[in-house]
C-alpha cells in the first residue's frame, strides 16, 4: 500500500504544481487563448497586460476589440465599432437561482471608447461599469451549457461626437434582457448640451424616451 500513498502523493504534488504554473504564468498566456475563444469572423480582440487573476476578479491594462458587420439591405457598406478599454477589471460572484446556478459578471474600467465607422460617430465615458447575469444550466455533455440573461450599463457623463458636432454629459441606460429578445427597451436619455467645434449651439438640456424594436418587414426602419 506505500506504492498507492507515494503514487497519490505524487499525483497531488504534480497537479499542484501544474496550478501554481498556470497562475503564475497566466499574464503571459491569457492574452492568446481569450483571443482565440473569443476571435470570429468579423471579430478580433487584442487583451494586454493581463494581471493574475484572484478568486473573484481579473484586471487587464488595455482590451482592443474590432467588430465588423455584415452588410444587409439598410446599409450597403458593412459598418464597423472599434472599442478600447483602458485599465479594467471584471468580476464575478455567484447569485441566488431557483432552478439553475447563476453568477452576476461586472467589468469596470478607467475609460472606455467606441468609434463606428465609416459615418466616424465617437462616443467616449470615463469610469464605465457593465453588468452582466450568466446561468449555467446542464447539458448532455461533461460542461455546463451556458446562456446570458441580462446586460445592462449605464452611460453618465458621455461624450458623442459627429464630425464637427458633440453631445455633452450625455446619460442614458442600456438593458438587454433575453425574456425582452435582446431588444432595448424605452429608457430616460438626457444631454446637458450640443456643441458646434467649441461654440455652444442655442440646444441644451434635451431629454428624450427611446428605445429601439424590431420590425421584421421593413429592417430598416
Amino acid at each position: 500500500m506505500k506504492w498507492l500513498l507515494r503514487i497519490l502523493v505524487a499525483l497531488v504534488f504534480l497537479a499542484t504544481a501544474v496550478l501554481a504554473g498556470a497562475w503564475l504564468f497566466f499574464p503571459w498566456y491569457a492574452p492568446a487563448l481569450v483571443e482565440r475563444l473569443i476571435a470570429r469572423n468579423g471579430v478580433a480582440i487584442e487583451l494586454s497586460d493581463v494581471k493574475r487573476p484572484g478568486f473573484s476578479g481579473i484586471g487587464f491594462g488595455r482590451l482592443e476589440a474590432t467588430v465588423t458587420t455584415e452588410p444587409d439591405s439598410c446599409d450597403t457598406i458593412a459598418p464597423s465599432y472599434a472599442l478600447k478599454l483602458l485599465n479594467g477589471r471584471v468580476s464575478w460572484r455567484r447569485i441566488a437561482a431557483k432552478n439553475n446556478a447563476a453568477f452576476s459578471l461586472q467589468l469596470d474600467a478607467d475609460s472606455v471608447s467606441v468609434r463606428q465607422t465609416p459615418s466616424d460617430i465617437r462616443f467616449s465615458q470615463a469610469k464605465p461599469r457593465l453588468r452582466a447575469r450568466i446561468d449555467l444550466s446542464k447539458s448532455a455533455g461533461f460542461l455546463p451549457s451556458v446562456s446570458p440573461d441580462s446586460i445592462t450599463t449605464k452611460i453618465s457623463n458621455g461624450i458623442v461626437e459627429a464630425g464637427q458636432l458633440r453631445l455633452e454629459k450625455l446619460s442614458y441606460t442600456v438593458l438587454l434582457t433575453r425574456t425582452n429578445n435582446w431588444v432595448q427597451q424605452p429608457a430616460r436619455f438626457r444631454a446637458d448640451s450640443l456643441l458646434s467645434g467649441n461654440t455652444a449651439t442655442p440646444l441644451s438640456d434635451i431629454k428624450a424616451t427611446f428605445g429601439l424594436k424590431k420590425v421584421r418587414k421593413s429592417p430598416a426602419r
